[in-house]
């Protein structure tokens, strides 16, 4: 039987979080579809498939404004090749692919488009400001033609419902998987050096929104007494900030800052506890990785991911408030987002009552619910209800 012809559209597959979903869902999407994809550049940081189909819209990222008027354009080009290849369906994982495979639909395009959400919007989108004021017209303008909506949390589905107006019919909870067996093997290859002693460490891009100031701030109340140490992976444009910081803190001599790292994995393994310091997440990739490799986890509560993670016996739409202490979780510690005493008290909890903390085998047990077979199959059901 001649397999159905699914198309993924994204911007390109450079290292990053949509893109490391996609080559991840490939293999088991294409047991069951004949797979093409779209990008918007030639961007490519993985190996595909030689059987996988790749077209190029060849658009350029022109800055906010010009790539909103782009997307009729670009949507018609989109529509014209999911035609000449007679394609059934499209994915997209990222909103600017998601609303040109929409538009498309306004162009008369009759197949089925599945979008993923992997932001809390209200987060992103204010709507006081004009960004959220767009972007708010956009998703409402485009989600609305979307035959289903996946979103990464319960959370980020609630949000969507609740913000946005957009039906809950129109919308399935489907957690990004993760290649674990990839994740192990990666970790067991030779370390680029090698850690002693108790280490915290961070992965994740110097923005504002990770909060490092956060973390180092209140890791620079613990670190002399228990002399513990703090390793922070990533690049982007706070990095000097944060270096800065750590000097007039006077603690160069207990954070190591190395930047980006190609295999960050063999690293992680040898840490002793992952912390994530966000104002705000989707649902935090890190987090998953870092449990994938048997670490404790301490998470601010924020919306959204942590507390589906950690906590999933709790109410997801909870969040401690401020001044509330630290919760003890089932698979980590959560505490108030953007309070450095509270932070510093969840790090010293945990060097301090390590063997409480650390629980592999049940951390490990946990993250089984993530893996990327129980995605796939979740994602192949929804293209198969539509």
């Amino acid at each position: 039987m001649e397999k159905k012809k699914l198309c993924i559209l994204n911007i390109g597959l450079d290292k990053g979080g949509a893109e490391t979903i996609i080559i991840n869902l490939i293999p088991y999407l294409s047991e069951e579809y004949e797979i093409y994809i779209c990008l918007m550049n030639k961007s490519i940081k993985y190996d595909i498939d030689l059987s996988i189909k790749i077209n190029f819209l060849n658009v350029k990222d022109y800055g906010n404004i010009l790539n909103i008027l782009t997307l009729p354009f670009l949507a018609l080009k989109y529509k014209s090749f999911l035609n000449k290849e007679n394609i059934q369906f499209s994915l997209s994982l990222l909103e600017r692919p998601s609303f040109i495979a929409c538009f498309a639909k306004y162009f008369g395009w009759k197949g089925k488009i599945i979008v993923a959400e992997n932001t809390v919007i209200s987060n992103i989108y204010k709507k006081n400001t004009f960004q959220g004021v767009i972007g708010r017209f956009l998703l409402k303008l485009c989600y609305p033609k979307a035959n289903k909506i996946i979103a990464c949390s319960q959370f980020v589905k609630h949000d969507l419902i609740e913000d946005i107006g957009l039906p809950s019919t129109k919308i399935v909870t489907i957690y990004n998987g993760l290649n674990i067996e990839n994740i192990i093997t990666k970790a067991s290859e030779k370390e680029s050096q090698i850690l002693k002693g108790f280490w915290f460490v961070h992965i994740g891009s110097f923005y504002e929104v990770k909060n490092h100031i956060l973390l180092v701030t209140a890791f620079s109340k613990i670190c002399k007494k228990y002399s513990c140490k703090l390793l922070l992976i990533g690049k982007g444009d706070n990095k000097i900030i944060i270096d800065k910081l750590i000097i007039d803190l006077g603690i160069e001599n207990y954070v190591s800052n190395i930047g980006f790292i190609e295999n960050q994995y063999s690293l992680l393994k040898q840490c002793s506890c992952f912390v994530l310091s966000s104002n705000y997440e989707g649902l935090p990739t890190v987090i998953l990785e870092a449990m994938a490799l048997g670490l404790p986890i301490i998470s601010t509560d924020c919306h959204s991911g942590p507390r589906e993670i950690l906590a999933p016996d709790t109410d997801y739409t909870n969040q401690l408030c401020f001044t509330d202490d630290i919760e003890i979780c089932n698979f980590g510690i959560l505490t108030p987002i953007k309070n450095v005493e509270k932070l510093a008290l969840s790090m010293e909890y945990v060097v301090a009552n390590y063997e409480k903390v650390n629980k592999k085998e049940k951390i490990e047990e946990r993250i089984r619910d993530f893996s990327m077979k129980i995605s796939s199959e979740k994602y192949i059901q929804v293209l198969q209800s539509i």
